[in-house]
C-alpha cells in the first residue's frame, strides 16, 4: 500500500507541478490529506525518494508537508531547504524558517540551516547590487 501511496503522491506532484492556482486552491489540501495519513517513518522514506525529484516538485511536497501534523515534518522541510539547489526557491522557503532557535533542530541540522541562510543573505546582497 505504501508504494501505491508514494506513486500517487508523485503523480499528483508531477502532473500539477507548474499549476500554481491548483496548488493554492486544491492541491495542498489534497496532498496534506495523504501526508497526514503517513507515519513519520513513511514520511522519511518518501522524503528519501524525493531527493531525485525536481526542485519544484520537492518544494511543493515540502510546502504541503510543513502544514501537516506529521511528527518530524518541520525537520524534513528544513532538510529540503538545506538541499535546495535553486537559490530562488531556497530564498522563498527561508521566509518560513527565519525564527528557528538552536533547540528547534538537531545541532548538525541547525548548523547546515545557518550555512544555507548565509548563502541566502549573500544571494540577496548580490541581487541588490545588480
Amino acid at each position: 500500500m505504501k508504494k501505491q501511496t508514494f506513486d500517487y503522491i508523485y503523480d499528483l506532484l508531477y502532473f500539477h507541478d507548474d499549476d500554481i492556482e491548483w496548488w493554492e486552491y486544491e492541491g495542498n489540501e489534497k496532498l496534506r490529506g495523504y501526508l497526514d495519513n503517513l507515519n513519520s517513518n513513511a514520511i522519511e522514506t518518501l522524503m528519501g525518494y524525493s531527493e531525485t525529484w525536481s526542485p519544484s516538485i520537492r518544494l511543493n511536497l515540502a510546502e504541503a508537508l510543513i502544514m501537516t501534523k506529521v511528527e518530524g515534518a518541520f525537520e524534513e522541510y528544513c532538510k529540503v531547504f538545506i538541499n535546495m539547489e535553486i537559490i530562488q526557491l531556497a530564498h522563498y522557503m527561508s521566509s518560513k524558517l527565519e525564527y528557528i532557535a538552536p533547540n528547534d533542530l538537531k545541532e548538525s541540522l541547525y548548523q547546515k540551516y545557518l550555512d544555507k541562510m548565509v548563502e541566502i543573505v549573500n544571494y540577496e546582497k548580490t541581487e541588490e547590487e545588480s
